[in-house]
């Protein structure tokens, strides 16, 4: 007989909650919602479709899609996050700076007229200096030569006997290699022989060096003469017409005179004329070995000059690339940075270490750049020895002399730079014959060169670097993110809600299993 027991009142029972949600075992739960919940609510794009009353094959093939186009944002913002760590951390901007409407001249940009073989023979003579002497010094100007004969072990007599002798010739210039080297060269008025501004007047060369051209210092390209602080002559038209004609005389062959045995290939090799461009803040050692145009002899010569600006204020704004970079008037930077130089430069500061890993490495001074502390010179031997090690040990260097690193000096603010298109025409015997006679008073064969430095138009272009701050990440992986799943934001703040969710879930479910052992 069944017995109706009813239980007794306190007797514990298992009583279904009507509010509890069930759980259905054929639906996959993220968190507190089903998948069909969340696919059907969520922002992002297609998860829709893998959901509701669809057959079997449309769900799979919905099921494919989505996990494609989730896959490819996921590697395009990957991808984007890398490039963003490892790039340059800034974009540039080309703007087109057009001529001013307002009529106002323009400044003629500064130059260089360098001579790859200004030596003078007679003059040497003159000064009591031997051939063999003229020779070696030309290592002073050409000292990427370290391997030449002359610095083998073979010839170190020769070259101890090279260095007592130019010892003694330094000592009788007062130890001031600038003053030797013009004793042995020759001088502006003799290398320019003509210029005119323009429709003004004809110059003659010592007129024009007195007006246009600073002394002449000595560079990888030979003796130069550049305008920077003496030059002002404001172009009115941008048109070849108007722009500065310049006449050099070509120096004579000295080949067969020096000393192949005891000087550089260089001093061999060529003679010419080198028109050389500028940021007149860089000192004309570092330009001229970037921005050298080599003229033909005997050629009339079309320079035409092309104007751009730089400016890397915006860099500082970089988020993981950030650079700092110094105004070129700053005095405190200046002092710091490029001890000597007149203005800064990135370049400048560049040529300050190298100067001061000579003095540190080989306890004298690079001649041709400055000299704040007032070091003495190195000798040719010395200074070829410096710029071999330089080279082949510029490493090592580096890691020894922590000033050097190249992190240590800024950017420049403002970069100026100039590029230039040379054409030519070849100049006329008859022309040649008559400058001779008149400028030169001679009726012997000579060479000659000439420039016309213009501008073809006032217009320039200006690169303004921006710096890669966070929300440029995150426009870059918004935009993946956008285009591929139409995620934004708030869909990012969902899957991080629903991914916490199921997190707790299952840790929840961990406890439980362990706790019911």
């Amino acid at each position: 007989m069944e017995s109706n027991k009813k239980p007794q009142t306190g007797q514990f029972m298992d009583v279904e909650d009507p509010n509890e949600k069930k759980t259905n075992p054929h639906k996959f739960e993220v968190g507190h919602l089903t998948y069909e919940e969340f696919a059907s609510t969520t922002s992002a794009h297609g998860f829709q479709f893998t959901v509701g009353d669809k057959s079997l094959v449309a769900k799979i093939f919905w099921y494919a899609i989505v996990c494609f186009f989730v896959l490819v944002a996921v590697s395009a913002s990957i991808q984007s996050t890398v490039d963003y760590i490892t790039g340059p951390g800034f974009s540039s901007e080309y703007n087109l700076v057009f001529d001013r409407t307002s009529g106002e001249a323009v400044k003629l940009a500064d130059f260089l007229v360098c001579d790859i073989s200004p030596w003078d023979p007679k003059k040497a003579e003159k000064n009591g200096i031997s051939v063999d002497m003229l020779s070696y010094l030309a290592y002073l100007v050409f000292p990427f030569s370290g391997n030449d004969a002359l610095f083998s072990d073979q010839n170190k007599d020769k070259l101890a006997e090279l260095e007592k002798e130019y010892q003694e010739v330094v000592e009788k210039h007062g130890n001031d290699v600038n003053n030797l080297l013009d004793k042995v060269t020759r001088t502006c008025d003799e290398t320019i022989i003509y210029c005119r501004m323009g429709m003004g007047r004809d110059l003659t060369g010592k007129e024009c060096c007195d007006l246009n051209f600073n002394p002449g210092v000595y560079t990888t390209e030979g003796k130069c003469f550049n305008t920077a602080g003496k030059l002002d002559y404001y172009m009115i038209k941008a048109v070849k017409p108007l722009g500065m004609f310049v006449g050099v005389h070509v120096g004579e062959d000295v080949s067969s005179v020096l000393n192949p045995t005891q000087t550089p290939f260089s001093a061999l090799s060529s003679r010419g004329i080198t028109v050389v461009l500028f940021d007149p803040k860089d000192h004309p050692f570092i330009s001229s070995v970037k921005k050298a145009y080599l003229l033909q002899p005997n050629t009339i010569n079309s320079v035409a000059i092309e104007k751009s600006t730089i400016d890397s204020t915006g860099l500082q704004d970089s988020l993981i690339h950030k650079q700092e970079c110094a105004i070129s008037t700053d005095q405190e930077i200046i002092t710091s940075k490029s001890p000597g130089f007149k203005l800064y430069s990135k370049e400048n500061c560049g040529l300050s270490e190298i100067q001061r890993a000579a003095t540190k490495f080989m306890n004298c001074s690079i001649f041709n750049l400055p000299n704040p502390d007032q070091v003495e010179n190195c000798s040719p031997g010395q200074i070829v020895q410096f710029f071999q090690l330089f080279v082949d040990s510029g490493r090592h260097i580096k890691h020894d002399n922590q000033e050097m690193a190249a992190d240590s000096c800024p950017l420049d603010c403002i970069k100026e730079t100039y590029s230039a298109r040379v054409s030519s025409h070849i100049l006329t015997e008859g022309v040649k014959k008559i400058i001779g006679r008149r400028l030169l008073n001679t009726e012997t064969e000579q060479h000659f060169a000439a420039m016309i430095v213009h501008y073809p138009s006032f217009d320039s272009i200006k690169i303004v670097q921006h710096g890669k701050g966070i929300f440029e990440w995150l426009g870059d992986v918004g935009g993946n993110l956008g285009l591929f799943i139409g995620a934004s934001v708030f869909t990012i703040l969902e899957f991080t809600l629903a991914g916490y969710g199921l997190l707790c879930r299952a840790l929840t479910f961990l406890i439980r299993k362990v706790l019911n052992r």
